[in-house]
């Protein structure tokens, strides 16, 4: 038969003809397979004889024993043998169906007839041992085709695979030549399902993506040059070129209204080296405030249209420049904590011989304040500054018209008592609901204890008017001034039993360096707006109507009740008293005048609180 002989098999299937062409492996032909001289006897599964051997038709097993009839010991080592094919066939896939193992239909044809087992190429064993090892796993990176052809056919049943095992083996006895070739041609398969790309498809697609590839480097998507090194190298060239033309380009600006004319590049620290901007730094001082070195302090400060600018920074074409010194430093400096003693401030009054304002007076008594001793640490000096609560100073000020805080108060004084005309001055004060300023001479208060208590009663304020009332001219004769004013506050403390400071010195005549000496005697000195004149007794109507017209608010008024004949003041007193109140004015005394003087100045920011 042809299909015994293997001449069948000459021809190999197109689709394996054309993979191994692609693998470039040389074709099996049935003539290139060895046949042996001699080969083992192979048992033959009852199983896979044809149907007019099995059953009655069977040889006897009595027959002679040759190469067609085994001993029966092999024949029941056969008969295990093909039992234990069943079992494999029974649980191996069925692979004949999918693989297409046989190549041509004569092969199937010669597969219901049995080959001698002398005749059996040692390659059928091979290849029923290759059909009978259990099917391989599925490698994890293959491809899903590969996949579905390994599994069964869904419709395939458990047990259908026996059939196609008979069949298997009945074409590997028929054809021993085709049964190497097969063998072959599985381990390829078996390979191919590890390897996508040793299938036939899977070549032929490998071939055109790579005809493809070549033809899209070679048509669509032409090889790009490189830029040439010395091309980068002369570009980057002309930009740095370029560069250094842009910055140091000449631009115009303007400093304290001259234009200059300079570069691009300028800072405001190099226009002020090149002595375009002149201002200079600060100063370095030391605590003491004395220059410790000469700009070394903040350094200069430039204005572009009023808005100060980094020295540092790009100067601006156009840019319009104001210029000013840096502001000073102050040393770094050790601290202690001390007091700081309030200082004296005294406003010049302009006089020295005669006092020609309505009052002065403390406006601020003086408060000390809480201050740090720095210790320079470079210059080693010390000085005190101030920290916490800020010293006030003792100030003294000078006023022709008193501040009254918009209200209409109006001061009365009497100079030169006590004496017999005292009492009936009282009393009429006290008849009008007002109240005076008796600057009285020690010396009368010696005489007249009872009337200087008799002031104090009615509500009225007794102050100092010398001792002896004797006018001192000048400055030259200070120290007995001062003595005297000294004298007059023990006798009102002796008869008063409390210190006085407001004063009015005889004749007005006060100089402003009496103010230190007479540091806790004095606090107020009184001088007047109005002077009546009534101590040269002009007449009552002359002295009402001098101390009532055009009379405004914070007046002081100067009239006598002692030195002499004081009967016009007398009766002049009670007239100007009923005036004044019809025209709204209100009677203070000096001190709570001056108490009024200092409420307003503090309210209108003048002076500061305490």
């Amino acid at each position: 038969m042809e299909a015994a002989s293997g001449k069948g098999c000459r021809t190999m299937p197109t689709d394996e003809a054309k993979r191994r062409r692609l693998l470039d492996l040389p074709e099996i032909h049935s003539d290139d397979v060895p046949v042996p001289e001699t080969e083992a006897p192979v048992s033959q599964p009852e199983d896979v004889l044809p149907a007019a051997m099995q059953g009655d038709a069977a040889p006897s097993l009595d027959s002679e024993v040759t190469a067609e009839n085994p001993p029966v010991s092999q024949k029941a080592a056969g008969h295990a043998q093909r039992q234990q094919a069943r079992q494999r066939v029974r649980q191996a896939p069925q692979k004949v169906a999918h693989d297409e193992v046989v190549s041509s239909p004569s092969q199937v044809d010669a597969a219901s007839e049995p080959v001698p087992a002398a005749q059996e190429h040692p390659g059928a064993a091979m290849a029923r041992s290759e059909e009978r090892r259990p099917a391989r796993r599925p490698h994890p990176n293959q491809h899903p085709h590969h996949q579905q052809r390994q599994a069964p056919h869904p419709n395939q049943h458990q047990h259908t695979g026996r059939v196609g095992a008979r069949s298997r083996d009945v074409a590997h006895a028929r054809s021993s030549r085709d049964a190497a070739a097969l063998a072959a041609a599985n381990r390829q398969r078996s390979r191919a399902h590890h390897d996508p790309m040793r299938t036939i498809e899977g070549m032929e697609a490998a071939q055109g993506v790579r005809s493809s590839r070549r033809g899209r480097t070679s048509m669509a998507q032409p090889r790009r040059r490189r830029t040439p090194l010395i091309v980068i190298l002369a570009l980057l060239v002309l930009a740095v070129i370029g560069g250094l033309l842009f910055f140091n380009r000449p631009i115009r600006i303007t400093v304290d209204g001259k234009e200059y004319t300079v570069r691009a590049s300028s800072t405001y620290n190099k226009l002020h080296d090149d002595g375009v901007i002149t201002a200079s730094n600060g100063d370095l001082l030391a605590v003491d405030g004395s220059v410790l070195t000469a700009g070394g302090g903040k350094p200069f400060k430039v204005y572009d249209n009023g808005k100060q600018v980094n020295n540092s920074r790009l100067v601006s074409s156009g840019a319009n420049l104001t210029q000013e010194k840096g502001d000073d430093e102050t040393e770094d400096a050790t601290y202690e904590t001390t007091t700081i003693p309030w200082t004296w401030d005294i406003e010049d009054s302009g006089r020295q011989d005669t006092y020609q304002f309505s009052l002065g007076l403390y406006v601020t008594r003086g408060t000390d304040g809480q201050g740090k001793t720095a210790t320079g640490k470079v210059s080693g000096k010390t000085a005190t500054v101030p920290s916490g609560q800020e010293m006030v100073p003792r100030m003294v000020r000078h006023y022709y018209i008193n501040e009254t805080g918009g209200r209409k108060v109006v001061a009365l004084t009497f100079d030169d008592g006590p004496s017999e005309y005292t009492q009936q001055v009282l009393d009429i004060l006290s008849s009008n609901g007002a109240v005076g300023t008796f600057y009285e001479v020690g010396q009368n208060i010696q005489e007249h204890p009872d009337l200087t208590k008799a002031v104090e009663a009615q509500g009225s304020e007794v102050a100092n008017h010398s001792l002896t009332h004797t006018v001192y001219y000048g400055t030259e004769t200070s120290e007995a001034s001062i003595n005297e004013i000294k004298q007059c506050n023990q006798i009102i403390k002796d008869v008063l039993g409390k210190d006085n400071t407001n004063i009015r010195p005889p004749g007005g005549y006060w100089s402003d360096t009496l103010w230190k000496p007479l540091d806790g005697q004095c606090s107020i000195v009184a001088g007047w707006t109005i002077d009546t004149r009534d101590w040269q007794r002009p007449g009552t109507e002359s002295i009402v109507a001098t101390a009532t017209s055009d009379v405004k608010p914070g007046e002081v008024i100067l009239m006598h009740d002692g030195g002499g004949d004081r009967s016009q003041t007398v009766a002049a007193l009670d007239q100007i008293c009923k005036t004044l109140k019809s025209q709204g004015f209100e009677f203070v005394t000096v001190s709570q005048m001056a108490d009024i003087e200092r409420q307003a100045l503090v309210a209108n920011g003048s002076i500061p609180k305490e």
